[in-house]
């Protein structure tokens, strides 16, 4: 079946009625006069009615009208939502986002960030990149964004802050049972730690509290090269492991790992998101930062 109705013409008239005249109607929704009053008689034309009794100043419905009016009202309605679904399909960022961080941050930080917006934007797709050895160099990679930890190096890159994380001292209930827990930074001399080496140099333990600085390195019976290999054996009793306060939550939530003198952690580490600014005119990129800048904090970093 042809409807010969143009919804431009049913548009005019609801306008016409909102309004209460022609002229009215064109100074509120900047539309020549002329033009309403030509779609509304093609309107009255292909309904062979006149839909309005036509006074001096005022133009006011009639019983053809009345009863087109309740009609119109639900087909201009059924259009603007129509308009506003395909509109929010059309602004859905499409295609793949290419990440990169380093190991920690990745399964950490980066993945439940990736479910997050994985949740929100199903049409998106992920490549992630994770630097396990050496430190990530963020323009030698292709990538739309990289989470990097630590200052940022001198880059043509924009960086944006996305907070700080701290490390502290931890360890499990059974070694706590074995050998006790300290109650100074002095006692850590008397305990095992889980060492860990990057990059063939011993990590250093730094702990600050009300300005004074320590720096550690504990007896060990273990060295390791992985923060997932040092929460390991802390969470088996093998010692009292320095780990990134995000790296455990879930740990300390389980009650498998206890904060160790927990007034004393290292200076605040800042991570920050680096990326190329041409590459921020994308609906992709703009959509993951919102979600990174909006979910970071929660993450308890």
């Amino acid at each position: 079946m042809d409807i010969p109705i143009s919804l431009r013409d049913v548009d005019t008239f609801t306008k016409i009625v909102k309004a209460g005249s022609l002229s009215r109607a064109a100074e509120l929704y900047s539309i020549p006069k002329s033009t309403l009053s030509k779609n509304l008689r093609r309107l009255e034309d292909v309904l062979d009615t006149e839909l309005f009794n036509r006074l001096s100043h005022r133009m006011t419905l009639n019983e053809a009208g009345r009863q087109f009016y309740r009609h119109s009202r639900d087909i201009t309605s059924a259009c603007e939502d129509t308009w506003i679904a395909m509109k929010q399909i059309a602004e859905q960022p499409h295609g793949t986002l290419r990440l990169a961080t380093e190991s920690e941050f990745g399964t950490t930080i980066l993945g439940p960030l990736v479910r997050n917006c994985m949740r929100d934007f199903p049409t998106l797709k992920y490549e992630i990149h994770i630097a396990f050895d050496n430190p990530i160099a963020p323009e030698e990679l292709d990538m739309d964004c990289v989470i990097y930890v630590g200052r940022p190096p001198d880059t043509q890159l924009v960086g944006k802050l996305l907070g700080d994380y701290t490390y502290g001292m931890f360890a499990s209930g059974r070694y706590v049972q074995e050998y006790g827990i300290p109650k100074s930074i002095v006692d850590l001399a008397s305990h095992k730690g889980v060492k860990r080496v990057k990059l063939q140099q011993v990590e250093r333990w730094k702990l600050r509290h009300k300005g004074a600085l320590e720096d550690l390195e504990l007896r060990s019976d273990v060295t390791v090269n992985s923060y997932w290999m040092a929460k390991h054996f802390a969470v088996d009793g093998a010692g009292i492991a320095y780990l990134p306060r995000f790296f455990v939550r879930d740990e300390i939530d389980s009650g498998d790992l206890i904060p160790v003198l927990p007034q004393w952690r290292s200076d605040p580490i800042p991570v920050y998101l680096l990326y190329a600014k041409q590459r921020y005119k994308s609906a992709l990129l703009k959509t993951f930062i919102d979600t990174c800048e909006d979910g970071f904090a929660l993450l308890g970093a």
